[in-house]
């Protein structure tokens, strides 16, 4: 596999998640969407994430086994060095943020136009 799907599947065992989408992995590599979207088709083609359905915006969610995420941030552990990984899961935190804020403010802004 190409280094940013190698990184990609490493980065993802920081995630303890039922599943994730292709923009929570775009934070973490600091790539566009579509980028992400594609490492995490590769990483399913190679068996090493499942495919769990859609979510209610309609983006695909992946699901990495528990065995595989154990693999996974041992060679995190072994070729991440400490601050990219810390970086890695500060902004995966701030896309999350961001999206609760927005969910927010879309559904206060649903709730006074019902009222």
């Amino acid at each position: 596999m190409p280094e940013p799907t190698r990184r990609a599947f490493r980065l993802l065992s920081l995630i303890d998640a039922a599943d994730v989408a292709a923009w929570l992995l775009a934070a973490m590599l600091d790539v566009a969407e579509p980028a992400a979207a594609g490492a995490l088709a590769d990483l399913a083609e190679a068996q090493l994430l499942d495919v769990v359905g859609h979510d209610a915006v309609g983006q695909r969610r992946y699901r990495m086994h528990d065995l595989l995420r154990l693999y996974a941030g041992e060679r995190l552990t072994a070729e991440e060095p400490a601050p990219q990984r810390a970086a890695a899961v500060q902004r995966a935190a701030a896309a999350a943020t961001s999206r609760v804020e927005k969910a927010s403010i879309d559904l206060r802004a649903d709730h006074r136009a019902m009222a």
